[in-house]
């Protein structure tokens, strides 16, 4: 018998094509594979015919997407969507899936072609695209759209739930003097080493941002009192005091915080901006090196802290932030 020409270049087309495809029969046990997919599972065919393929294993997780799959190819459309496979010993990758009915020649979907193209590389390149947009490049941090994200999340949590959040300016002082003095390369050092104090400074829950330059912010969530907003940026004082080692130079900064209690001092994103950022740049005025509060009652700026630092209400440095 002779074999048609056409039918033997499609087989071989399919066979050796740079995706992996592979057909399955109704029952999704695989019945043909082509090199790429034996490539893919680290198996050849003879080992896997009659095995249903880990792409096609019921995740309950995704339950309605495989119902999806399944009645629209028994009904003989045509599925596209994202499914997960992978290699030995190794972690699934996503797959942008064309699952295509092959008919018998009783008109009926006896069995399924499956056309994988492997979208991980183009996935991170988003993820990563994503993670850019949102953070600073220099630290890591969250930059701040960011911040203003995470910022109209902890004002919608504590309005809903009649908790406190509060939200933190920071702008170092000296920074310039170090920078002019030992060069760029040692000021975005100290930048970086800045960035990890403050994320030793706060709780796992807070957020940590980077605005530009030598400007930071901090989102504290949930907090029991506004003393523990005080007690966050004594800390911060301290650690950001202590002198710091980059490239062999040991170099100090101190820094100037303004702290908006919400919300006390505004109930939106942009007040508690405005609040925080008018509170540092009074404490820079008052002799930098020192914390002031937005005082929710006169609508202004508290009297900045001297030494222990205060808070809004002029005590001297409070409990730790858990306590009421």
């Amino acid at each position: 018998m002779l074999v048609d020409p056409s039918q033997f270049l499609l087989a071989k087309a399919l066979t050796m094509a740079a995706n992996p495809m592979l057909i399955v029969d109704r029952s999704s046990r695989t019945v043909w594979a082509n090199h790429a997919y034996e490539r893919l599972v680290g198996s050849a065919l003879d080992e896997i015919r009659g095995a249903v393929p880990g792409l096609l294993h019921t995740d309950r997780r995704r339950k309605e997407l495989f119902r999806n799959l399944f009645q629209t190819v028994f009904e003989g459309g045509t599925w596209v969507g994202e499914l997960f496979a992978a290699a030995k010993d190794k972690a699934p990758r996503p797959f942008e899936c064309v699952v295509t009915p092959l008919q018998d020649g009783l008109g009926r979907s006896s069995h399924f072609l499956v056309a994988m193209h492997d979208v991980s590389v183009l996935r991170s390149a988003i993820e990563q695209m994503s993670y850019n947009a949102h953070h600073d490049a220099l630290t890591g941090l969250a930059n701040r759209p960011m911040l203003q994200s995470v910022l109209a999340h902890a004002i919608s949590h504590a309005l809903r739930s009649r908790t406190l959040c509060a939200l933190l300016f920071i702008d170092l002082d000296g920074f310039k003097a170090v920078n002019d003095e030992h060069g760029h390369h040692v000021g975005d050092g100290l930048l970086i080493e800045v960035a990890q104090r403050l994320q030793r400074a706060v709780r796992e829950a807070d957020t940590v941002c980077r605005l530009a330059g030598d400007e930071f912010a901090i989102v504290l969530d949930e907090i029991a009192a506004p003393a523990g907003a005080v007690v966050i940026a004594n800390k911060i004082l301290e650690l950001l005091s202590r002198p710091m080692t980059i490239d062999g130079r040991s170099v100090t900064v101190g820094a100037s915080i303004g702290i908006a209690i919400i919300p006390h001092a505004g109930d939106s994103v942009a007040a508690a901006l405005r609040n925080a950022d008018a509170a540092m740049y009074s404490a820079k005025r008052s002799g930098k090196n020192r914390a002031c509060s937005f005082n929710a009652v006169l609508g202004s700026v508290s009297t900045c802290a001297d030494e222990p630092l205060r808070d809004v209400a002029g005590k001297s440095t409070a409990p730790s932030i858990g306590q009421t």
